[in-house]
Protein backbone atom coordinates (compact mmCIF):
# COMPACT_ATOMS: atom_id res chain seq x y z
CA UNK A 1 0.00 0.00 0.00
CA UNK A 2 1.34 3.41 -0.91
CA UNK A 3 0.35 6.49 1.07
CA UNK A 4 1.51 10.08 0.97
CA UNK A 5 3.92 11.21 3.65
CA UNK A 6 3.32 14.10 6.07
CA UNK A 7 4.67 16.55 3.50
CA UNK A 8 2.44 15.11 0.76
CA UNK A 9 5.22 13.29 -1.10
CA UNK A 10 5.10 9.61 -1.94
CA UNK A 11 8.28 7.57 -1.82
CA UNK A 12 9.65 4.07 -1.68
CA UNK A 13 11.34 3.09 1.56
CA UNK A 14 14.09 0.52 1.04
CA UNK A 15 14.39 -2.07 3.77
CA UNK A 16 17.17 -4.58 4.37
CA UNK A 17 16.58 -8.02 2.87
CA UNK A 18 16.64 -9.74 6.28
CA UNK A 19 13.82 -7.46 7.47
CA UNK A 20 11.80 -8.09 4.30
CA UNK A 21 12.12 -11.84 4.97
CA UNK A 22 10.84 -11.38 8.55
CA UNK A 23 7.92 -9.25 7.38
CA UNK A 24 6.97 -11.88 4.77
CA UNK A 25 6.92 -14.55 7.50
CA UNK A 26 4.73 -12.35 9.67
CA UNK A 27 2.33 -11.70 6.82
CA UNK A 28 2.18 -15.40 5.93
CA UNK A 29 1.11 -16.16 9.50
CA UNK A 30 -2.03 -14.02 9.15
CA UNK A 31 -5.16 -16.20 9.10
CA UNK A 32 -7.65 -16.38 6.25
CA UNK A 33 -5.02 -15.59 3.64
CA UNK A 34 -4.85 -11.89 4.53
CA UNK A 35 -1.95 -10.78 2.36
CA UNK A 36 -2.45 -7.02 2.42
CA UNK A 37 -1.36 -6.53 6.04
CA UNK A 38 1.83 -7.30 7.91
CA UNK A 39 0.46 -7.56 11.44
CA UNK A 40 -3.08 -8.83 11.73
CA UNK A 41 -5.59 -9.78 14.37
CA UNK A 42 -7.16 -13.21 14.79
CA UNK A 43 -9.69 -12.51 12.01
CA UNK A 44 -7.01 -11.55 9.51
CA UNK A 45 -7.85 -7.86 9.70
CA UNK A 46 -5.25 -5.20 10.46
CA UNK A 47 -4.36 -5.09 14.13
CA UNK A 48 -5.04 -1.70 15.70
CA UNK A 49 -2.23 0.34 17.22
CA UNK A 50 -3.03 -0.41 20.84
CA UNK A 51 -3.29 -4.15 20.19
CA UNK A 52 -0.04 -4.07 18.21
CA UNK A 53 1.80 -2.35 21.05
CA UNK A 54 0.36 -4.75 23.63
CA UNK A 55 0.56 -8.04 21.69
CA UNK A 56 3.58 -7.53 19.44
CA UNK A 57 5.76 -4.58 20.39
CA UNK A 58 5.82 -4.90 24.22
CA UNK A 59 6.69 -8.63 24.13
CA UNK A 60 9.42 -7.91 21.54
CA UNK A 61 10.90 -5.24 23.82
CA UNK A 62 10.86 -7.69 26.74
CA UNK A 63 12.55 -10.43 24.69
CA UNK A 64 15.22 -7.96 23.57
CA UNK A 65 15.76 -6.72 27.14
CA UNK A 66 14.87 -3.16 26.16
CA UNK A 67 13.23 -0.46 28.25
CA UNK A 68 9.46 -1.10 28.25
CA UNK A 69 8.98 2.65 27.77
CA UNK A 70 10.55 2.49 24.32
CA UNK A 71 8.18 3.92 21.71
CA UNK A 72 7.77 2.68 18.15
CA UNK A 73 8.95 6.11 16.98
CA UNK A 74 12.23 5.54 18.86
CA UNK A 75 13.05 2.87 16.28
CA UNK A 76 13.46 5.63 13.71
CA UNK A 77 16.38 7.01 15.74
CA UNK A 78 17.82 3.52 16.07
CA UNK A 79 17.49 2.87 12.36
CA UNK A 80 19.31 6.07 11.45
CA UNK A 81 22.10 5.35 13.93
CA UNK A 82 22.51 1.76 12.74
CA UNK A 83 22.69 2.87 9.11
CA UNK A 84 25.46 5.32 10.03
CA UNK A 85 27.32 2.75 12.12
CA UNK A 86 27.26 0.33 9.19
CA UNK A 87 28.85 2.88 6.85
CA UNK A 88 25.93 4.72 5.23
CA UNK A 89 26.47 8.38 4.53
CA UNK A 90 24.34 11.06 6.14
CA UNK A 91 22.91 11.82 2.68
CA UNK A 92 21.84 8.17 2.24
CA UNK A 93 20.25 8.10 5.69
CA UNK A 94 18.39 11.31 4.91
CA UNK A 95 17.01 9.85 1.68
CA UNK A 96 16.03 6.55 3.29
CA UNK A 97 14.15 8.35 6.08
CA UNK A 98 12.69 11.04 3.84
CA UNK A 99 14.41 14.00 5.48
CA UNK A 100 15.01 17.00 3.25
CA UNK A 101 16.73 19.26 5.78
CA UNK A 102 19.96 18.58 7.66
CA UNK A 103 18.37 20.06 10.80
CA UNK A 104 15.77 17.30 10.77
CA UNK A 105 18.40 14.62 10.27
CA UNK A 106 20.48 15.90 13.17
CA UNK A 107 17.55 15.37 15.56
CA UNK A 108 17.54 11.68 14.66
CA UNK A 109 21.17 10.78 14.02
CA UNK A 110 22.98 9.48 17.06
CA UNK A 111 26.40 8.00 16.47
CA UNK A 112 27.33 4.99 18.52
CA UNK A 113 31.08 5.14 17.88
CA UNK A 114 33.11 7.36 20.17
CA UNK A 115 34.49 10.51 18.63
CA UNK A 116 37.99 9.15 19.16
CA UNK A 117 37.28 6.58 16.44
CA UNK A 118 36.57 9.42 14.01
CA UNK A 119 39.84 11.06 15.02
CA UNK A 120 41.66 7.74 14.55
CA UNK A 121 40.22 7.41 11.04
CA UNK A 122 41.43 10.90 10.22
CA UNK A 123 44.93 10.01 11.45
CA UNK A 124 44.90 6.82 9.38
CA UNK A 125 43.85 8.77 6.29
CA UNK A 126 46.69 11.23 6.90
CA UNK A 127 49.21 8.40 7.24
CA UNK A 128 47.95 6.90 3.98
CA UNK A 129 48.20 10.26 2.22
CA UNK A 130 51.76 10.82 3.47
CA UNK A 131 52.85 7.31 2.47
CA UNK A 132 51.41 7.77 -1.04
CA UNK A 133 52.57 11.14 -2.38
CA UNK A 134 50.49 10.71 -5.57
Amino acid sequence: MQRATKNGDTRVVPIPRHLADELRRSRAACPHGAQDVVFCGVRGTPIDGDDFRRRVFAPALARAGLDPGTRIHDLRHTSASLYLASGATVREVMEIHGWKRMETALRYLHTTAPLTEAADRLSAARRTALDDPA
